[in-house]
């Protein structure tokens, strides 16, 4: 069978954010009647059992890790290379920033559709020149840019200068959600109230915003000790923990957990989930924790405030006094009240963002923006 679409990746991965984004379109894209496959440039590492339940290839094209990535790779852009002269496929996804500027690189005189996925709004290599010219260079070759938010197709065209990209067909198309990956758990009835997070320790997950609130709340709501878990690794580890003692101090204990553990019993102990981001494409985190049941706060920076259901959320402002009244609104409902705002939420969320529903508005969205299928 002639490959119709192949996503291009860097890792194929559901640990990585935005590789699982791909990874659910690429299954969502396959279950319309295209066949697809996944190419990972990062192919030392072996899918996991994730991976391959969803029923679409994967390619592992370099044995090398992350040094792929690295600009300018001969040996990368010859892999890809390859791998469209032998498959041959109609479509082309790029993962955003340097799996799509090898693609380019590699196809730019081929006739194949670029299809360029922005999972983000701020990228490291805008700070680099050379680098902001070179993906300037190679706009033209970009056959459809999609962003999973406003923001995203705002900040690649800050990033690129706004006449190299609004020459681009662009659109926005949210991110998917599958609930086949995720089991809800509504009735929490634990002797503690969890407040979680998780994600990359890094300044725009706004980690610090959650502990410095905690450190003003209670210790305790209606007899109930209040904890913080906060799974994930990243370079402000070590500035968090500081922040973590007054909490302590103030009574309520304070876990890193690293990357421990199973992320699906994570949200299931959680009485909240907090997703205080500083800046994001569309939050995956938040969608999870809907997904699981679990009663979830966000930023107006995770992609939430662009859904059509506003009501179902529950937005903070990213100030600590602000997230510290959101915290204190959730904890004092009882579970039965926070069970109800996780089954609107997940509700909200599959009625707008599920798989099937989010590959048939793509679909549409190629179409529209004159990408032969």
């Amino acid at each position: 069978m002639t490959l119709h679409s192949v996503f291009f990746v860097s890792q194929a991965t559901f640990e990585l954010g935005p590789q699982g984004r791909i990874l659910r379109l690429a299954k969502g894209w396959r279950a319309r009647g295209h066949s697809t496959a996944i190419a990972a440039l990062q192919g030392d590492r072996e899918p996991g059992l994730r991976e391959r339940r969803l029923g679409v290839p994967i390619h592992l094209l370099t044995p090398h890790d992350k040094r792929i990535l690295r600009a300018a790779r001969l040996d990368a852009m010859l892999a890809i290379r390859k791998f469209v002269a032998d498959e041959r496929p109609k479509l082309v996804f790029a993962l955003e920033t340097l799996v799509d500027w090898h693609v380019k690189l590699a196809l730019w005189r081929s006739r194949e559709p670029i299809v360029t996925l922005l999972g983000i709004d701020r990228w490291k290599w805008e700070r680099k020149f050379y680098r902001r010219v070179g993906f300037r260079s190679l706009a033209p070759r970009t056959g459809a840019l999609i962003g999973n938010s406003r923001r995203c197709l705002d900040g690649y065209a800050r990033a690129l200068g706004g006449q190299a990209v609004t020459r681009i067909p662009q659109a926005v198309v949210p991110n998917p959600v599958d609930p086949d990956e995720w089991t809800p758990r509504f009735e929490r009835r634990e002797p503690e109230l969890v407040i979680g997070a998780i994600g990359r320790l890094a300044e725009q997950k706004g980690f610090d915003l959650l502990l410095r609130a905690a450190a003003t709340l209670p210790s305790a709501f209606d007899g109930r000790p209040v904890r913080v878990r906060i799974q994930g690794s990243g370079p402000d580890e070590a500035a968090l923990r500081e922040l973590a003692r007054p909490v302590e101090r103030a009574g309520i204990p304070v876990e890193f957990l690293g990357h421990s553990g199973s992320v699906e019993r994570f949200y299931h102990g959680l009485a909240c989930l907090v997703v205080p981001s500083r800046w994001s494409g569309f939050e995956n985190t938040a969608l999870e924790g809907c997904l699981t049941a679990t009663p979830t706060i966000v930023s107006r920076a995770t992609g939430f405030e662009d859904l059509r259901d506003q009501n179902a959320f529950v937005f903070t402002e990213l100030e600590p006094a602000a997230l510290r009244g959101v915290l204190v609104g959730v904890l004092s409902r009882s579970d039965e009240e926070r069970e109800a705002l996780a089954r609107r939420q997940r509700d909200a969320v599959l009625a707008e963002l599920a798989l099937d529903t989010i590959c048939e508005r793509l679909e549409r969205t190629l179409v529209g923006l004159g990408v032969t299928l």
